[in-house]
């Protein structure tokens, strides 16, 4: 019913469109979710820290399978059940049921974000609201970067050297100031726009 698994940093967790056979949470580490093209292009979709339950939209859904490649980011421990124990607890814990729910939830609006970031807004949007973003979460206008440029850029389906060249733009244009890895939001009004 119940066990551990292990994984250490790259192995593969699963690829997509295998059959979803279990319930699994992350108990420690990070596992990394990417889209692949036919093409061979790669699009990072999420990290899941510990306390995910990983795709669980898909654990129930008519196609349960896993929708992306997922590896692991770090030294990473996961929690399995099967679905009966999960079904079970979701039936008779109403605290359960709604924390299930919500991240349900939340993971479709999290996707949806991810859609509209994807394919209908411009590098400059995606730049735009990034930092936005990352400004309100550090409660800050002087933003530390966690992630490398790449990763950004990966995160938006563009190039590194696009990402580049828009920070560069915004700085020209007063924007923002570049400093390694902190960038100042000069004019907050530009990013609401």
């Amino acid at each position: 019913e119940y066990k551990i698994l292990i994984y250490n940093k790259d192995d593969i967790f699963t690829l997509a469109d295998e059959p979803i056979m279990h319930v699994d949470i992350v108990l420690s580490g990070l596992v990394i979710s990417k889209m692949t093209s036919q093409s061979g292009k790669e699009v990072p979709i999420g990290r899941l820290p510990a306390g995910q339950i990983i795709a669980p939209a898909f654990v129930f859904s008519d196609h349960n399978r896993y929708p992306v490649n997922i590896r692991a980011g770090a030294y990473t421990e996961i929690f399995r059940m099967s679905k009966t124990s999960l079904e079970h607890l979701i039936g008779s814990n109403e605290k359960i049921r709604m924390n299930f729910i919500k991240t349900i939830s939340n993971r479709a609006l999290f996707l949806s974000n991810k859609i509209r970031s994807l394919g209908l807004s411009s590098v400059r949007e995606n730049v735009k609201s990034f930092l936005l973003n990352e400004s309100m979460l550090q409660k800050s206008n002087t933003i530390r970067l966690q992630k490398s440029r790449k990763e950004i850029a990966e995160s938006f389906g563009i190039q590194k050297y696009s990402l580049i060249r828009m920070l560069a733009n915004l700085e020209k244009e007063g924007s923002i100031k570049i400093e390694g890895k902190t960038i100042i939001i000069l004019d907050t009004n530009v990013f609401k726009d």
